[in-house]
């Protein structure tokens, strides 16, 4: 999206509060794992990225570090 990761937050945090909690909330562009992880926190239900695809194409994984399944 192109600004800072705080900036961008805030406006999720903002979007997710204004948006009703009974109806799905989309974020659009957000693929890192710590990334979906900390919009969930905020009330994000959906996501829509090609990070998550581009990178299994291209033979990367992500999985735990501590190797647990």
């Amino acid at each position: 999206m192109g600004e800072p990761k705080e900036a961008m937050f805030a406006m999720v945090e903002l979007s997710t509060r204004l948006l009703p909690e009974d109806r799905p909330r989309y974020l659009m562009g957000v693929g890192h794992p710590e990334d979906l992880v900390a919009a969930m926190g905020l009330g994000v239900d959906l996501f829509d990225c090609v990070y998550p695809t581009r990178t299994g194409r291209f033979g990367s994984a992500w999985c735990r570090r501590d190797g647990s399944t």
